[in-house]
């Protein structure tokens, strides 16, 4: 039995990214929407410090998290960052210097040899 989140606008991220895969042949964005479909209890959080700390090793790369960004420590990198979802104090912080995109403007934006994604616990 497949377990599928209950918010209907991660199912649609899901549906969308699994689509993008298969249209663009690109097993990154397969990858993800697994890394998504799965129970929210189980996806990541990841605070801003450990975000910037990554941004600073992957400049020009999109961060993908597929989970929750949390607003601890600082960010001050010209990075891209893409989450289910976000804090309102991160993305206040995130916004100083950074950018912040949903996943639909994701797939249309940004092309699959730009990613990173983030799978710290």
């Amino acid at each position: 039995m497949e377990v599928r989140p209950r918010n209907l606008e991660v199912r649609k991220v899901i549906i969308a990214l699994e689509k993008k895969s298969r249209s663009s042949k690109k097993q990154v964005w397969k990858k993800l929407a697994s890394c998504i479909n799965v129970p929210r209890r189980s996806r990541i959080s990841v605070n801003l410090w450990k975000l910037n700390k990554l941004a600073e090793k992957n400049k020009g790369k999109v961060l993908v998290v597929p989970g929750k960004v949390l607003s601890e420590g600082i960010f001050n990198q010209k990075a891209k960052i893409v989450a289910l979802e976000i804090s309102d104090r991160a993305k206040q912080k995130l916004l100083v210097s950074g950018e912040y995109l949903s996943y639909f403007e994701l797939m249309d934006k940004v092309s699959a040899n730009d990613l990173v994604i983030v799978k710290w616990l």
